[in-house]
């Protein structure tokens, strides 16, 4: 930044939930409404072996839907449709499935609220999500899946023993751009080239693209910060903590200094794109600082992209990224190394 074939096991069972901002409080009601059915689905043919899905399910005249799903291959992307959980084979590839996504429709959706997590072959058990939000991880395979149905009730009127579950609100996955890219490298911004100094604007254009669902360049943010400010190649080369705040009001983009470990942590808790200035260590140098950009969160680890090494771009322990941050005062000016990028509600 500056110099210096699988199987997957599913249980369903009736929860009473209740909700706060970052978390789910749920606990199993031990009545005749707990289903306690186990499904076995073969993610090749995503189909359960057992008898009518929606009979045994839904069990009521009145209620019809379906339980649906979209995957994300590593080769493939995600799916162009939703698709039906049900007792039909799909004739599709489900090799190297990496995220999911399950919702409910029709009526059921209007009863039941449908949890779900992920196996991850790496990580394990991953946190919960709900109604249709993305789990998984991007750079390993989904092993099993654990669904719970929940009766959507007035959680008001309840006063249960609970347990806590953190969940995303909004997950962002950002795109993936390489300050050296043979597109904008070579260009040359002040004392320097996009390709040696460039981080900061290829790690807030990755941001800004996914927040945004449109595409924002490395070379639009670094002409911004050069031309228009003074934090960019100008009085130094690369950019100061400033950077983030001129550019995120630029592009209408909230971002919130995040002072301790526990604010980083919950930042990536609830889905957000955090910008991190980096010190000496994995990703930088003790000659030049550098900039990432961080999202997801699972038992203690988040995953980073490095605009300059792709190859950093994998799970990293929250622990050694609050390590590892920059310890200039440029960095920081701001009021952090870190920042979480989100859109304006």
């Amino acid at each position: 930044m500056r110099k210096r074939s699988i199987k997957i096991a599913i249980t369903l069972s009736i929860l009473f939930i209740t909700f706060t901002i970052v978390n789910i409080k749920a606990i199993t009601i031990n009545s005749n409404n707990d289903l306690g059915i186990t499904y076995s689905i073969d993610v090749n043919s995503l189909m359960f072996d057992k008898t009518n899905i929606k009979k045994n399910l839904f069990n009521s005249p009145e209620l019809n839907g379906n339980i649906l799903y979209k995957m994300y291959n590593k080769n493939t992307g995600w799916d162009d449709k939703w698709s039906i959980i049900n007792n039909y084979a799909n004739a599709i590839n489900r090799d190297n499935i990496r995220l999911i996504k399950i919702k409910l429709n029709k009526n059921v959706n209007k009863k039941y609220d449908i949890y779900y997590r992920c196996y991850s072959s790496k990580f394990g058990w991953l946190d919960w999500a709900v109604n249709g939000q993305i789990s998984g991880t991007t750079y390993y395979d989904i092993k099993k899946i654990e669904i719970k149905l929940c009766l959507k009730v007035d959680y008001k009127k309840n006063t249960l023993n609970t347990s806590n579950n953190y969940i995303n609100n909004k997950m962002y996955i950002p795109v993936y751009y390489n300050q050296k890219d043979k597109r904008w490298k070579n260009i040359k911004y002040g004392f320097s080239t996009m390709g040696s100094s460039g981080c900061t604007p290829t790690s807030l254009a990755m941001a800004y693209t996914s927040i945004l669902n449109k595409i924002v360049t490395p070379v639009e943010v670094a002409d911004y910060l050069y031309y228009e400010t003074n934090e960019y190649n100008n009085d130094y080369v690369g950019s100061s903590g400033l950077a983030v705040i001129y550019a995120s009001k630029k592009y209408g983009i909230k971002y919130t200094p995040l002072k301790t470990k526990k604010e980083l942590e919950n930042a990536l808790i609830r889905g957000k794109i955090v910008y991190a200035a980096m010190g000496s260590g994995k990703y930088a140098t003790t000659k030049y600082n550098h900039a990432i950009i961080l999202y997801g969160y699972n038992f203690g680890y988040t995953i980073s992209n490095d605009p300059l090494k792709k190859i950093n771009n994998d799970y990293v322990s929250i622990n050694q990224i609050w390590e590892e941050q920059s310890k200039d005062f440029e960095d920081s000016i701001g009021g952090s190394n870190f920042y979480s990028l989100e859109e304006y509600l």
